[in-house]
């Protein structure tokens, strides 16, 4: 019979499965208790949630948030979910700087914006630029044409005003 904080678990991991823009699913196994919580650091300093939950209620959590089975077969051995919320890009970024220093976690799939990826598409996607760069390239693109545009008007009226000054000096 199923317990009340086991039937919470449940229901907690199936709204972030639910919720979550990317779900990159890991085998901490190896490592050791320093290593997890730096890697824990690293991603709540990034606003990424990194959950260990046995496999049965993640099984079970999975199928109530309709992820598909070829994401679930990955839920074995000592699996560790990380969830995206906001950027879905930051995960797999996060995952990607520790793994340089690291070996462990080892990627076994990821779940983003509604496909199964794998660890090909996984480097593709850790090698995006995160929302925030994306938008300072977006503003950056929008404010060149009005440079432009503010630096055009500025020389036609410099231009103006020379006209006017050798008039002026012409008629005294």
């Amino acid at each position: 019979m199923p317990t009340e904080r086991k039937l919470q678990i449940v229901d907690e991991m199936s709204e972030k499965f639910s919720n979550a823009s990317s779900i990159i699913v890991a085998d901490y196994s190896g490592m050791d208790v320093p290593a997890i919580s730096s890697l824990r650091r690293k991603f709540y300093d990034a606003d990424v949630e990194f959950r260990v939950v046995k496999n049965t209620f993640s099984r079970i959590a999975a199928k109530k948030a309709d992820i598909p089975e070829e994401l679930v077969k990955f839920f074995s051995g000592q699996t560790a979910f990380i969830f995206g919320f906001d950027d879905p890009v930051n995960p797999a970024k996060v995952l990607k700087d520790f793994l340089k220093d690291s070996e462990k976690p080892v990627f076994k799939s990821c779940y983003f914006e509604g496909n199964v990826i794998d660890e090909a598409g996984f480097k593709q996607i850790a090698a995006l630029p995160s929302r925030e760069e994306l938008l300072a390239k977006l503003l950056c693109g929008l404010q060149d044409p009005l440079r432009k545009v503010q630096s055009a008007l500025q020389d036609s009226m410099r231009k103006v005003v020379t006209v006017f000054n050798a008039l002026k000096e012409q008629k005294q």
